[in-house]
């Protein structure tokens, strides 16, 4: 079994520079593209579950990865 450990891309907080924290920030339009650029190398890799926190820059990651 192998895990992997991704981190959210990037999200609102990051460019405006300002501590996430507990903060519920999106995505920007940025992020989301790097998401989708870097789901190529996990394509194959046989993934079958993916677990994430509920804050949405994570989720909104995970679910571009599925």
């Amino acid at each position: 079994m192998k895990i992997y450990l991704i981190r959210h891309s990037e999200s609102m907080d990051d460019i405006e520079n300002c501590y996430g924290g507990i903060a519920d920030f999106d995505l920007t339009e940025d992020g989301k593209n790097k998401v989708k650029e870097n789901r190529k190398y996990l394509e194959n890799c046989g993934i079958q579950k993916i677990y994430t926190s509920p804050y949405k820059r994570a989720y909104q990651t995970a679910q571009t990865l599925r």
